[in-house]
């Protein structure tokens, strides 16, 4: 590799180490957690289609 390819990774690297990846790191309240809860138990998941009958 060429030298500013490398020293782009490096960086790249440690940026994440100290910055993190852009979460909060904190829960979710409970009004968001409700919230999520109630998106989820009006939008169930699909069923699972059986690959044999396609």
């Amino acid at each position: 590799m060429t030298r500013p390819i490398q020293y782009s990774i490096v960086l790249f690297a440690l940026t994440l180490v100290f910055v993190g990846c852009g979460g909060s790191g904190e829960p979710a309240t409970t009004g968001d957690q409700d919230e999520i809860t109630k998106w989820v138990e009006e939008n169930p998941a699909p069923a699972e289609v059986d690959p044999d009958s396609m």
